[in-house]
């Protein structure tokens, strides 16, 4: 009894065996690999065919590295080499290129950065004439304020050399400047001023003057030149004569100093300021002036386009 079960044992395994073996060899057939295996099996070889392999070259940066690799494209090639590509590299050639004995791969890191500054805007100062504030008086009616922007300057790196060439500056406008607002004075009113030594004037304007003293001797013309003793309205030099920047007061312009007495613009000179005023006198009642003075404009005034409106400060020119 023990005899018999022992055999059909034996025999259960067999058959297990057998079944075995024979879904191996239906595995191996369905595959390249597996016939050449089989093949090989069958025929008693013990050499198996091994797929063909493309070597290259592949350079990134100053590095390079021989590798071997199946036939397929440059992007194959670098997956099977374990290759990472970043989104921004520059790959030569192409990645669907095909392979080829020898091939040089070339690939460029590249990176890109962003860098932003901010900038300030400086604002304009608008003045604007108002006909009931007073001549040379002014008012804020606007602080001011500055704008900003914000410049984006974007700068790419090959293999870690900066690229010049490639980089890129954009700027905008982030908050727009507030101009400052001055108005100024252009009320004109007649006034009267009676001096300490009892003249009475009328004017309309006051300005303080850097005022000095010349005189035809004292003028720095040669004797000899034909418009020694002249002025430049061609008046001959006198007591009265004062000479002014044209372009502050123009020529007719009459005015009073005290301890001078009246004047009128007949004159002026090339290194005259806004605020300097020469007075004239003749050679053998020459007085001495260096010193600021009140300048009273007399009445009446000229027109308004021959008025400026907006004085330089007192010390601008000193």
């Amino acid at each position: 009894m023990r005899k018999l079960r022992l055999s059909r044992l034996d025999s259960v395994r067999r058959w297990g065996y057998v079944a075995v073996l024979a879904l191996l060899l239906c595995t191996l057939c369905r595959t390249p690999v597996g016939v050449q295996a089989l093949s090989a099996l069958t025929t008693g070889s013990s050499r198996m065919a091994v797929p063909p392999t493309v070597p290259l070259v592949v350079q990134v940066g100053d590095r390079q590295r021989a590798v071997q690799v199946p036939p397929g494209t440059v992007a194959d090639a670098l997956a099977w080499s374990r290759i990472v590509v970043g989104p921004l590299d520059l790959v030569d050639p192409g990645l669907g290129t095909l392979v080829e004995v020898d091939m040089h791969i070339r690939i460029v890191t590249r990176e890109r950065s962003v860098s932003e500054t901010l900038a300030p805007v400086p604002y304009d100062v608008v003045w604007e004439g108002d006909p009931t504030l007073p001549i040379d008086r002014q008012a804020l009616r606007a602080p001011g304020r500055a704008g900003s922007t914000v410049q984006r300057n974007l700068h790419e790196h090959h293999d870690g050399q900066a690229m010049p060439n490639l980089q890129r500056t954009e700027s905008w406008l982030t908050e727009a400047p507030q101009p400052r607002r001055i108005a100024y004075g252009r009320l004109i009113v007649r006034r009267v001023y009676e001096s300490p030594a009892g003249d009475t004037v009328a004017y309309w304007r006051k300005v303080r003057m850097w005022t000095t003293s010349y005189s035809a001797a004292r003028a720095g013309t040669p004797t000899d030149a034909p418009w020694y003793g002249y002025t430049f309205s061609g008046e001959p030099m006198r007591n009265g004569v004062v000479a002014a920047n044209l372009d502050v007061l123009p020529l007719g312009t009459r005015v009073f100093v005290e301890g001078y007495g009246e004047g009128e613009v007949l004159d002026t000179g090339g290194g005259l300021g806004p605020r300097d005023l020469d007075l004239g006198y003749a050679d053998e009642d020459y007085r001495s002036w260096a010193r600021w003075s009140d300048v009273y404009l007399l009445w009446p005034p000229p027109p308004a386009d021959e008025i400026v409106w907006i004085l330089p400060p007192t010390l601008a020119d000193r």
